[in-house]
C-alpha cells in the first residue's frame, strides 16, 4: 500500500483487513478525503457487525441451537422434490452423485460444520442481510475477494451479490456473500477449505431460516434463504455456478 493508492483499491484491501490502525490506511485516507470515505463506511459497516456480539445472549441458548440442530436432521433430506414439478424430475441418484466430496480435501464432520455455521449466523448472519439492503458491493471487488480465496463465480452470480466479505470458516477465510433476487435476498457462505462427508444436508437456524449444505468438488458451501425458498433446489443451481481451485484449497 501506498499513498497513491486510489479508493478502489483501499476498499478492496478494507474488505480483507478492516483494521483502521493500519498506519498505510490511516496515510492514505489523510492524503484523500475519498479515500477518508471509504475508511469511514468500513468503519461504519464493521461497527454495525459487532453490534451482534454486544447483544447478550439469553440462558440457554447454545442449547436450544444444538436441540434445533438435532429435530431438524431427523426430518427428510430432500423436502425440495415436493416443490415444483420440474424438481421431481430429479432423482436421488443423481442428485446423490452430484455432491460426492473430494476425496482429497480436508474432511469435516456435517455436525461440526453446521455448529460453526450456527454460530457464525448468529453472530452476523442478520446483521449482514440488513448491511446488504444498504451497502452495495463493487462486483469487482466480489469478483477480486474470491479469486483471493481461490473461489471462481459464474458472471451472472457475481451480478447478484449485494455484499461480499470475507468471513471465518472451520478451516481458513471463506466467502460471506448475500445475493439479490425478486423473492429476497440469498445467503452464501463458500468454504474452499472444508469439505463434508455427507452433504447435502440442512439445518433450520435460530431465526427459522433454512440453511442446505451442499460439497464442491472442493470445499463446500452453505445456501441459506427463508423456508418457503425451496433453499435445496436454490443451493443445486448455485452449485453449479461456483468452483474451488484445489491448488489453492490445499
Amino acid at each position: 500500500m501506498n499513498k497513491a493508492m486510489d479508493s478502489k483499491t483501499l476498499e478492496h484491501h478494507l474488505m480483507t483487513d478492516p483494521d483502521p490502525r493500519n498506519p498505510d490506511v490511516v496515510d492514505v485516507a489523510k492524503s484523500d478525503e475519498t479515500c477518508a470515505a471509504v475508511l469511514r463506511d468500513s468503519q461504519a459497516f464493521e461497527a454495525q457487525l459487532m453490534d451482534a456480539l454486544k447483544i447478550p445472549s439469553r440462558a440457554g441458548l447454545a442449547q436450544d441451537i444444538m436441540a434445533k440442530q438435532q429435530e431438524t436432521s431427523r426430518r427428510p433430506e430432500l423436502p425440495w422434490m415436493l416443490a415444483t414439478a420440474a424438481a421431481v424430475t430429479l432423482t436421488i441418484g443423481v442428485v446423490a452423485t452430484q455432491f460426492l466430496p473430494d476425496s482429497n480435501a480436508h474432511h469435516h464432520a456435517d455436525s461440526d460444520v453446521w455448529v460453526h455455521l450456527a454460530q457464525h449466523w448468529e453472530h452476523d448472519g442478520a446483521q449482514v442481510l440488513n448491511a446488504s439492503q444498504a451497502t452495495q458491493s463493487q462486483t469487482a471487488d466480489v469478483e477480486q475477494l474470491l479469486i483471493g480465496l481461490g473461489v471462481e463465480a459464474d458472471p451472472d452470480l457475481l451480478a447478484q451479490v449485494s455484499l461480499g466479505k470475507i468471513c471465518p470458516t472451520p478451516e481458513g477465510d471463506g466467502a460471506h456473500l448475500v445475493l439479490n433476487s425478486d423473492d429476497g435476498p440469498i445467503t452464501l457462505i463458500i468454504m474452499p477449505k472444508t469439505q463434508t462427508l455427507s452433504a447435502p444436508s440442512a439445518k433450520i437456524m435460530s431465526d427459522g431460516q433454512e440453511a442446505w449444505l451442499v460439497a464442491l468438488e472442493h470445499g463446500s458451501m452453505a445456501v441459506i434463504a427463508d423456508p418457503d425458498r425451496n433453499a435445496f433446489e436454490i443451493a443445486r443451481q448455485l452449485r453449479q455456478q461456483v468452483s474451488v481451485d484445489g491448488t489453492l484449497a490445499l
